[in-house]
């Protein structure tokens, strides 16, 4: 996090049929974690359970074990990340890490995790299968604060995700004074499989440098995006 601030951690979703899920578990223990199990609990048709994340602390730790599949928000962005072979982000989710009454916003990122199958009976007619995910999860407003906090001339930027629920669109806000010229501006780009708004009305400083060089707001959306595919 001292890189990255807003970064809450690096790890491995491990995918599961009802089959492997209880032998999963007993191998887990047999290694030294008597205490690992996967939740919730229930049947379905499918498990995962998040079995590495980095770094190890006890904030973190409260996500082990955790099945993303179960959630149906994780859900989605895991299974576009499978059919498209991309990174993935959710729409906005409440983070384990920050304990069950959390209210703060936070957003998951996943890759597709292929291993080689080309001997293996269950993968005649393909050259891999799917063994899980890769992922970064992350605090929203600490990420793009850090961004945006050399650049304290933007005035007020609102970032929205155009796929959400209304209620729940709005990804992040910067207050700030608009413009005198009320100059605004409203670009979309799909990041990571969603569409996300960024809305601003510049400031006076920011709006002048706007008229002289219309890529400069293109220029601080790059760098949030960069920020996010960088993990």
């Amino acid at each position: 996090e001292e890189n990255y601030p807003g970064i809450q951690g690096l790890g491995y979703v491990v995918a599961l049929s009802p089959e492997q899920k209880q032998m999963h578990i007993n191998a887990v223990r047999q290694s030294g974690m008597l205490s690992y199990d996967i939740y919730p609990q229930g049947v379905r048709d499918k498990y995962t359970s998040n079995l590495y994340i980095e770094p190890v602390t006890k904030k973190n730790m409260r996500a082990l074990g955790f099945d993303m599949y179960a959630d149906i928000t994780r859900r989605d962005a895991m299974d576009r990340a499978v059919k498209t072979g991309k990174a993935s982000i959710t729409e906005k989710v409440f983070l384990k890490q920050d304990g069950s009454d959390s209210t703060i916003n936070g957003l998951l990122m996943y890759l597709p995790v292929y291993i080689d199958a080309s001997e293996s009976d269950v993968a005649i007619g393909k050259r891999t299968i799917h063994s899980g995910w890769v992922y970064a999860v992350f605090r929203i407003d600490d990420v793009l604060q850090d961004v945006l906090m050399t650049h304290n001339n933007v005035g007020l930027l609102n970032i929205y995700d155009d796929e959400a629920e209304k209620s729940e669109s709005l990804l992040f806000s910067q207050p700030g004074v608009a413009s005198e010229e009320s100059f605004s501006l409203q670009k979309s780009y799909e990041v990571g499989g969603r569409t996300w708004s960024f809305v601003g009305q510049p400031d006076r400083e920011f709006a002048d440098s706007i008229l002289r060089n219309n890529t400069v707001i293109t220029w601080i959306i790059g760098i949030v995006i960069s920020l996010l595919f960088a993990l």
